[in-house]
């Protein structure tokens, strides 16, 4: 496979919910629920709720667990096409009694409402990326900070903080979307949504809530590392004698800016380049052997 001729951590496939993510027919959830950790159609919604409410029912079956990009059509990128969504699917995730999972929530609203369903015993978890915790919409400069979901208000932003800080929010995701230079310098209408985000995760986290003092370093490894394995059955990450020596060692006392030409990914398109931030990773280990180390470069550019 793919992976394993190319990656270099341990990656976990999902398999779509619907054949070729059009919505309209679903794939083979028991034949594929054994070969993946959950089902998602990525960047788009199931918009035929009745489809859906079959998904869920079926997925419940497998034991398996499905992962929403939560967007009804018909909003555009508002507020409302997230919210609207989120409460819709978390109906039906009440009644059938699904393990359901919300990607990259972004508007006050949609952590009310999941808050709401946690307390009425829905088995329902969700995410927030770097990006809305630490940008709104008055930072757009340009197409690297046009993504799905987009920005939201000033407001929003610190409701995603808050959903993060008080447990609403399980995990953090990226929302990893790279974009050429040459698309992301398109007319921000027409530009792709999507940035960037894997090299900077750990960086912003920890200078922006880390050394503020909002949140402890067992807070940044249970959102990234030990609720996300719980949620979607991988192994456990705890460091103990005889588990896999799957390790990120970050720098915590050197502040700088983060420069493009540093930038590992082909693409380009982040929009936290220049900013200062502290906690870069300088050494991934998977299973005990060095895949990257920062004075060495051992990582290697294909573009």
């Amino acid at each position: 496979s793919a992976i394993k001729k190319s990656a270099v951590i341990k990656v976990y496939p999902m398999a779509s919910i619907t054949i070729n993510q059009k919505g309209r027919e679903l794939s083979d959830i028991e034949g594929l629920s054994p070969l993946v950790k959950g089902f998602s159609d990525d960047g788009k919604g199931v918009e035929d709720l009745n489809l859906l409410k079959e998904a869920m029912i079926r997925v419940k079956e497998a034991d398996n667990i499905i992962s929403s990009h939560a967007e009804a059509l018909g909003y555009g990128f508002s507020p409302e096409a997230e919210y609207i969504a989120v409460e819709r699917e978390l109906e039906l995730a009440k009644k059938t009694g699904v393990r359901y999972h919300f990607c990259h929530l972004s508007t006050k609203k949609s952590f009310e409402l999941v808050k709401q369903a946690k307390q009425s015993g829905v088995d329902v978890t969700c995410e927030v990326t770097p990006h809305h915790l630490f940008l709104n919409e008055k930072d757009i400069k340009n197409a690297n900070y046009k993504m799905n979901p987009p920005l939201r208000s000033e407001a929003d932003m610190e409701a995603a903080v808050e959903a993060l800080l008080c447990g609403v929010a399980d995990m953090i995701a990226t929302d990893h979307a790279p974009h050429s230079k040459e698309e992301k310098a398109m007319p921000y209408d027409i530009a792709p949504c999507g940035i960037i985000g894997f090299e900077t995760m750990f960086a912003l986290l920890t200078s922006k809530l880390l050394l503020k003092k909002l949140c402890t370093m067992e807070d940044i490894i249970r959102w990234t590392s030990i609720n996300p394995a719980k949620r979607f059955r991988l192994p456990d990450p705890e460091l103990k004698e005889g588990a896999d020596a799957d390790i990120t060692v970050l720098n915590l006392d050197k502040t700088r800016e983060y420069m493009i030409d540093e930038i590992a990914s082909c693409a380009k398109n982040s929009p936290f380049i220049g900013e200062k931030l502290s906690g870069f990773p300088v050494l991934t280990l998977r299973g005990g052997e060095t895949v990257y180390n920062a004075k060495e470069e051992l990582w290697q550019k294909d573009c």
